[in-house]
């Protein structure tokens, strides 16, 4: 006999009597087969559009093991995702940096007002007018959400795994690149029931400081000030200044200065 059924369905009241022992006994032997679900996959990395995919209930042990078929499309899908509109979302992003600086780690937050089925998560930036994927994600420590390569950047998107189950309030990291990047913004594409909505934050811009140590010694002189030991990182600096040949103009001398501001 083979069940299929969605657990989230089955009312908490339910009393746990010989029948039903014997109908989750028969659960636990069964392989559900063909529950296709809205999810994402490498492929949305291009649109945040999520697409049909197997549900995973490997996780709760409800048969023999599918996770083979979790990662499988429909080959002809029933009909397209709609897209809602985002007037009134009923999840927000939240931030509390409107700058990043180079290897920075920083804290996003998805806050929710209902339940939702799923999300995909990037920060995208603009170069020569084309779309490009910014940073690097972190591995979760409950491991829910999935790290993604986008186009051949690795870990430039975060998904939530094919799983029966609904989210609320959910917390990130991502890590800033090395370099500056330009003006970015974060997108998240979040799944409510049988639709989708894409939203995305403030332009986040660069931030310079601490200036680069790279070619200090080499092409260019390095002062910083540390302010309680001789010898500090670059972001320990009071403040840090190199001098170095303008690149535009070999007989110019270009100086760059950079430090912490204090209160007003």
């Amino acid at each position: 006999v083979s069940v299929c059924f969605n657990y989230t369905s089955v009312p908490f009241t339910m009393k746990f009597n010989l029948f039903s022992l014997v109908i989750f006994g028969i659960l636990r032997l069964s392989r559900c087969q063909n529950q296709f679900i809205l999810g994402f996959n490498k492929k949305s990395c291009d649109t945040l559009e999520p697409m049909y995919v197997l549900e995973d209930y490997t996780h709760i042990k409800l048969g023999p093991n599918n996770e083979e078929k979790s990662g499988e499309e429909l080959k002809e899908p029933i009909r397209s995702p709609t897209r809602y509109n985002t007037r009134n979302p009923p999840v927000e992003i939240k931030i509390d940096f409107d700058q990043y600086r180079r290897n920075r780690e920083y804290k996003i937050r998805l806050e929710a007002s209902r339940f939702f089925d799923g999300y995909m998560l990037q920060v995208q930036g603009k170069r020569d007018g084309n779309r490009t994927y910014v940073g690097s994600w972190k591995s979760a420590k409950n491991k829910v959400p999935r790290l993604i390569s986008c186009n051949g950047i690795k870990n430039a998107g975060l998904i939530s795994k094919k799983r029966p189950v609904q989210y609320g309030n959910q917390t990130f990291y991502w890590r800033a690149p090395s370099s500056n990047a330009g003006p970015l913004r974060i997108f998240v594409s979040i799944i409510f029931q049988d639709a989708y909505f894409i939203l995305n934050s403030k332009e986040i811009t660069f931030n310079a400081y601490p200036l680069s140590l790279k070619g200090c010694g080499k092409s260019m002189s390095c002062f910083r000030y540390c302010k309680m030991e001789p010898f500090c990182d670059a972001d320990e600096t009071e403040y840090m200044l190199t001098i170095s040949e303008d690149p535009k103009n070999p007989e110019s001398v270009m100086f760059k200065l950079g430090g912490k501001v204090n209160g007003p």
